[in-house]
């Protein structure tokens, strides 16, 4: 409230109630019995959504993962008894993904400790469940992955023969789509077409809609499926990228180059598909500040891959802004000026862009 109304006097309430907060907290951390909490869980949660939306340091990276390493060590000290009930299955499941992706970009193995929880919440889940688990399956080789990647980053004879990082990357491609293909009907989306004036606005003035269609969502929870799997389909197609750009060498074989290519393509479409979601957030009946949360990092993501054209890295910055000032999220104008001047994540290469040519005549 302070942000979006500009007032101090919010502001100094907000810090108050923060610090309250957040000694409470540390004391329940200390305390043998409260640390193991849902309460306690739930509390730490909102304190890094407090942050975020305070945010005004460029590490946004750095941050993240300072949250989603407090994030292990909790889920770690509450071991099985947290999935003994629907509250803490429920945090469980929801600070998992972030922490699985939080390994992926910090190139690291996906904590044991979560993956053997989420074999034993999996038993606690109603039927219907294994998509859930499928997903998180998917996601805990992805970051496996991206961990053996890292590990033999500067060994150059290790790429001379690449063929295992490909063939692992193509088959959680494989997976994914697979993955996604199979869902329920009644959690996919549809596809609604923009009025012709609409897309004829002046390019200078910002418009909700990127491109000529929008999706339209059953609900938040499953628009935010969707944006995950785009978001780890995008992170797969840039490992496949970046390998075969190693193997890129002058008179090369020309498949190199065309898989390189379609590794772009790909992640232009998924990142054009994230944009294709943000409406039904703004405009849906259940929208409220914690669904456009979702958006955030599936945004910055989409802007960040080399899939992404100027015209998007635009829209998407102007987008980041709206979200901050219309929902006083300061990190996501935080995440704009960084699109704006260009500012990547390390983890993603830029060595795409020098051979992406011209898509169309591929």
């Amino acid at each position: 409230m302070s942000n979006t109304r500009s007032s101090p006097d919010l502001m100094r309430a907000a810090r108050q109630e923060y610090s309250t907060a957040l000694l409470a907290t540390h004391s329940a951390l200390q305390d043998r019995v409260q640390c193991k909490s849902d309460s306690t869980l739930a509390a730490v949660m909102l304190l890094s959504m407090y942050e975020t939306i305070t945010c005004r340091s460029p590490d946004l990276m750095g941050r993240w993962i300072n949250h989603v390493q407090g994030a292990t060590k909790l889920i770690e000290m509450r071991d099985v008894q947290q999935l003994q009930t629907p509250t803490g299955l429920q945090l469980f499941s929801q600070i998992r993904i972030q922490i699985a992706l939080g390994h992926i970009f910090y190139k690291k193995h996906a904590p044991p400790v979560v993956v053997q929880l989420s074999k034993v919440a999996a038993a606690h889940r109603d039927g219907g469940s294994e998509k859930t688990e499928d997903f998180f399956n998917i996601l805990v080789q992805v970051s496996n992955l991206s961990a053996e990647i890292r590990a033999n980053a500067n060994s150059e004879s290790s790429f001379r023969s690449p063929a295992p990082f490909i063939q692992k990357a193509f088959q959680l491609d494989i997976d994914l789509v697979s993955w996604v293909m199979s869902i329920h009907p009644a959690s996919r989306y549809t596809i609604a077409s923009v009025y012709c004036n609409e897309n004829k606005k002046d390019d200078s003035e910002y418009r909700s809609v990127y491109g000529e269609s929008h999706h339209v969502y059953p609900n938040v929870e499953i628009a935010s499926m969707w944006n995950n799997y785009r978001l780890t389909r995008i992170i797969i197609h840039e490992i496949i990228g970046n390998i075969y750009v190693r193997l890129l060498k002058p008179g090369g074989p020309s498949e190199d180059r065309l898989m390189a290519l379609r590794s772009i393509a790909i992640s232009r479409q998924m990142a054009e598909d994230i944009c294709a979601s943000v409406p039904y957030h703004f405009n849906s009946e259940d929208v409220a500040t914690g669904s456009v949360f979702r958006l955030i990092w599936p945004l910055y993501i989409a802007s960040d891959c080399v899939g992404s054209s100027p015209p998007l890295k635009q829209w998407i910055a102007q987008t980041l802004e709206k979200i901050g000032h219309t929902m006083g999220i300061q990190q996501a104008l935080t995440m704009s000026q960084l699109v704006k001047e260009e500012t990547g994540l390390s983890w993603l290469s830029r060595e795409l862009d020098t051979i992406e040519g011209n898509m169309e005549s591929i």
